[in-house]
């Protein structure tokens, strides 16, 4: 008569030490995420305005760098492309370190635009087709639409908080996912070392 058994084929310690070392990490730096974001929550004028000198300085770079990029590898008329490109980045990302305040109008437009055309095409999808869970794609489409009518009724005010709004909630939702797989890590980790000094 066969029996059957199930085997338990345990990781080397060092693998298990690796996933301690990491969770940890991931908890430390949900921890910090989240006490940044309520930082950032609270002071969302200030949020904006390093988030614009960011993305200002990113795009700066990166233009000089393809400007460098144009001159070794490109030549005739897709090097001129890629040189006005290039001085298109160089010129924004100015603008953007110069007059953060314009920076952060201009994205807060673009932004308002593409929620309130995300949200009625969301709409619309749910309403025409009706597939399943399409209550959720309808109501996700409202909630978005509203959003930015919103947005585009303090505009252009609204522009010098919204992104700085935005950054906040995204570091505290990050924060809080790495807090929580850290957390469900660690009763993973706790089980399997509990089961293999069983063994």
């Amino acid at each position: 008569m066969a029996t059957n058994q199930e085997v338990l084929t345990c990781p080397p310690i060092s693998e298990l030490d690796d996933a301690e070392h990491h969770r940890k990490s991931s908890l430390a730096l949900g921890i910090v995420s989240i006490i940044l974001g309520t930082i950032a929550f609270a002071v969302p004028v200030l949020t904006t305005v390093a988030a614009v000198l960011f993305i200002g300085s990113m795009l700066l770079v990166n233009g000089i760098v393809q400007i460098y990029q144009n001159f070794r590898s490109h030549t005739g008329r897709e090097s001129l492309i890629h040189l006005l490109i290039s001085i298109l980045y160089i010129v924004a990302g100015v603008l953007m370190i110069i007059n953060p305040a314009m920076g952060a109008i201009s994205l807060t437009l673009v932004l308002t635009f593409f929620f309130i055309v995300a949200g009625a095409f969301r709409i619309f999808a749910a309403v025409s087709t009706r597939f399943k869970s399409w209550g959720w794609v309808l109501f996700n489409g409202i909630v978005t639409f509203i959003m930015g009518l919103l947005i585009w009724a303090g505009w252009p005010l609204s522009g010098l908080w919204v992104v700085g709004l935005f950054v906040a909630i995204e570091m505290i939702i990050n924060g809080w996912a790495l807090v929580m797989f850290a957390l469900a890590t660690r009763a993973g980790i706790s089980q399997i070392r509990l089961q293999c000094e069983a063994v």
